[in-house]
């Protein structure tokens, strides 16, 4: 199971299904009710707008509106970047529209990077430089053998 960070207690808990732990969670469906009733009577508040009349956390708010448990907020209305602080693009991403390209091209940067080790293409034909007598279509442990001594042969030159 998945461990996370409690952002309510900043504790370990094993995470199945809830975003807070076990202790916290009581704490948390208070505070939902508390933003579900409020919104029930005043739709179409901004996050901050909600968080500061409800008593309610910010990052609580932003928490359910991620889970998908309020849905009548202004839409993507308090949502904000989360590495300059402009107004994000989406609720679920949290990242404005120029972040979102930097983070593409460092992550193409960083994969362009990556080198794997260089494998030789052997193929079965060139038997003709290996120093083994012609196939026999008999033991599957003979072509085996040889392919390995091609492998090796070719790692000698």
């Amino acid at each position: 199971m998945p461990m996370a960070r409690c952002p309510r207690c900043s504790k370990l808990f094993s995470k199945t299904h809830a975003q807070v732990c076990a202790r916290c969670e009581p704490a948390e469906e208070e505070d939902y009710e508390t933003v579900r009733s409020y919104l029930a009577k005043h739709p179409n508040k901004t996050t901050e707008q909600v968080a500061k009349n409800t008593g309610v956390d910010k990052q609580c708010v932003l928490r359910l509106v991620s889970d998908g448990r309020i849905k009548n907020m202004a839409a993507g209305e308090g949502v904000w970047c989360g590495r300059c602080g402009a107004p994000a693009i989406s609720t679920s991403k949290r990242l404005c529209e120029a972040c979102l390209k930097k983070l593409n091209s460092e992550l193409l940067a960083q994969q362009s990077q990556v080198t794997l080790p260089n494998k030789e293409a052997v193929r079965l034909d060139q038997r003709a430089h290996s120093s083994s007598p012609p196939p026999s279509n008999d033991n599957p442990a003979d072509t085996g053998r040889r392919l390995r001594e091609v492998i090796d042969d070719k790692r000698r030159r």
